[in-house]
């Protein structure tokens, strides 16, 4: 790796560092404010173990309170790079890990055997998730404000088809909240003799409707030996691959293998064919990550809504065959008042057929 490279991977290291830094910050102090107001309005003052006989100030409760609030929300997701310039889906996480913080702060008030009545700890956490959730928005508005100019985001190179290239610089660019910032692009192919990638040339009006699209002058890579020590020195630190590489192939795993060397974060845009009319699910155990594809109507929610539609549609036709079955059962009772249905044993037809 060049001295340029490791500068830049440094960089990008050090700020999100300090982002993620001002971020905890900002969620103790609007969950320390949050509760010493609900605390202080409810009269709450110092607490009593009665358990550990000692009193607990009303400061460090809260403060311990804050720290349990960061420690739940870091556990949901909520400082992971690509869900701190997010809406809706950082508001999910902030609620999760409200519900979290929760059990964690009751089950911190019955060891110490505390009494903190519930309706107040819920108050305290209903009004450090509002906080939260207001001091994050108004975070957010900066963070998108400043990605707009590059800043907070990771610069992307995306490689693959020139179409394929168009169509994710279209979708990026009306995402804001997206840390992807475009900064070049990697047209590619496949050889038909051999079926390795290879470079193409861009067609004719491929720059030019880049520049339309993105509204800046983006950097054309060619896809080479040293592509990736070349994309680090353009200040790239995503790779987004859109198309022409299959996934599980030689060609993608090689490619990866070269970027995982200078630290580069590989995006991967799934194609359609690959997963259509499949559900995906990303874990990570020990440390890799494992993504499963599984039909939908294979899952257990899908069974539930199976069977329960079957249920209803039984019933309905049990209710309509009856309006005919019921009247025709009742003339059969009153006509000859045998009995409605007859079930003759199986042993006595078998006897009778053995005679």
């Amino acid at each position: 790796m060049s001295e340029t490279s490791r500068k830049y991977v440094l960089s990008v290291a050090y700020w999100r560092f300090f982002v993620n830094a001002l971020l905890v910050l900002c969620d103790m102090t609007a969950f320390i404010i949050a509760s010493a107001i609900v605390y202080v309005v409810r009269n709450a003052g110092d607490l009593y173990s009665t358990r550990f006989y000692f009193y607990l100030a009303l400061w460090v409760y809260t403060l311990v309170g804050s720290l349990i609030w960061i420690y739940c929300l870091h556990s949901v997701g909520v400082y992971h790079r690509h869900v701190m310039g997010d809406g809706y889906q950082l508001n999910a996480f902030l609620v999760k890990g409200a519900i979290f913080a929760g059990l964690m702060v009751c089950a911190l008030n019955s060891i110490l055997n505390v009494y903190v009545p519930l309706v107040t700890t819920g108050l305290a956490l209903l009004c450090a998730l509002l906080v939260t959730i207001v001091e994050r928005l108004i975070i957010r508005q900066f963070v998108l404000f400043s990605r707009e100019k590059g800043a907070y985001s990771y610069g992307t190179v995306l490689v693959g088809s020139p179409e394929g290239i168009e169509h994710a610089l279209e979708f990026l660019s009306k995402k804001s909240q997206l840390n992807y910032h475009v900064v070049a692009v990697c047209p590619i192919g496949l050889n038909e003799k051999n079926g390795l990638v290879q470079a193409v040339g861009a067609p004719e009006g491929f720059k030019q409707r880049i520049h339309e699209i993105s509204g800046r002058n983006i950097v054309t890579l060619p896809y080479c030996k040293n592509f990736a020590e070349r994309a680090v020195a353009v200040g790239v630190q995503t790779v987004m691959v859109t198309d022409v590489m299959q996934r599980f192939s030689d060609n993608f795993n090689t490619f990866v293998l070269d970027l995982e060397s200078m630290n580069l974060e590989i995006a991967v845009v799934t194609s359609a064919v690959d997963v259509s009319g499949h559900e995906t699910n990303i874990r990570v155990l020990q440390g890799t990550t494992v993504m499963t594809i599984s039909l939908p109507q294979y899952s257990p929610w899908a069974m539930c809504k199976k069977r329960a539609f079957d249920i209803v549609v039984s019933l309905i036709a049990l209710l309509v065959s009856a309006i005919v079955s019921v009247p025709v059962a009742i003339a059969i009772k009153l006509t000859d008042g045998g009995p409605i249905f007859i079930c003759r044993p199986v042993w006595a037809a078998v006897a009778r057929r053995s005679r």
